[in-house]
């Protein structure tokens, strides 16, 4: 592996790395209003389709044949989705919110999908090219995705949510009663979370391939989506409606 300087970093070899920068800066922006619109609990529903995608998108990109267990896999979280799209009817006043929420996540599901056909696609051996440079490693791919990520974020901070802190920040957490310690804690806790994850995302991609990747995905959003309907349904109406039978009392 090549020293991490500026010169390699911005190597011509290396900035097409910056693809995967790209990738999931629109994916995580698209998929925050998902969020927002949809709720945590439908949210997770619709991201957990991103399975599918992904193993639709190694075998055609990749030319990868899956093995009948990664199949089976992705057949069961199909038929998942499906029986989680039989719910109640939408409430009227808040149809529009909900279907753009769902649009909005399947847009940021595919992205995430492309990304991680691309990122195992950067990070195989075999891809043949220039011997000048190795293919890249696990650190040296979450180096350039989330460094991009961390440097475009904290323009975004301080250009838009710094001169704005009181209104933003202060004034809401003020109406909503919280706790600012909490709420750092909280964010600690997200940060330490997110560490490990960039630590450990693309080496199991390079070991085990993106397929995976998703399932372990679709893992996390049964999980989400069971806490969601538990805990949190009388928040927010689109919880509440995919959540079906663990609709809270």
């Amino acid at each position: 592996m090549p020293k991490l300087s500026m010169k390699a970093i911005f190597h011509p070899e290396r900035r097409k790395l910056f693809i995967t920068a790209f990738n999931e800066l629109i994916a995580f922006a698209v998929g925050l209003l998902g969020l927002s619109y949809a709720g945590s609990g439908l949210y997770q529903i619709v991201h957990s389709g991103s399975t599918v995608s992904t193993a639709i998108l190694t075998t055609i990109c990749l030319k990868k044949r899956l093995t009948i267990m990664q199949w089976m896999f992705v057949a069961t979280i199909t038929i998942g989705l499906v029986i989680a799209a039989e719910q109640p009817d939408v409430p009227r006043d808040s149809y529009a919110t909900v279907i753009n929420g769902v649009i909005f996540t399947l847009t940021s599901c595919l992205f995430y999908s492309l990304n991680y056909v691309v990122v195992e696609y950067f990070l195989s051996s075999s891809s043949g090219e220039s011997t000048s440079f190795p293919p890249p490693t696990g650190p040296e791919l979450s180096l350039y995705t989330h460094g991009t990520c961390l440097v475009v974020f904290c323009i975004y901070i301080g250009i838009h949510t710094v001169p704005n802190w009181t209104q933003l920040v202060t004034k809401s957490i003020e109406v909503h009663h919280g706790n600012s310690f909490r709420i750092l804690g909280l964010y600690f806790g997200i940060f330490a979370s997110s560490f490990l994850h960039a630590i450990a995302y693309y080496d199991v991609i390079a070991s085990l391939g993106a397929v995976y990747i998703g399932i372990m995905g679709a893992v996390r959003s049964v999980s989400v989506f069971a806490a969601s309907a538990m805990f949190f349904c009388e928040l927010q109406v689109s919880i509440l409606f995919t959540s079906g039978s663990l609709q809270s009392p």
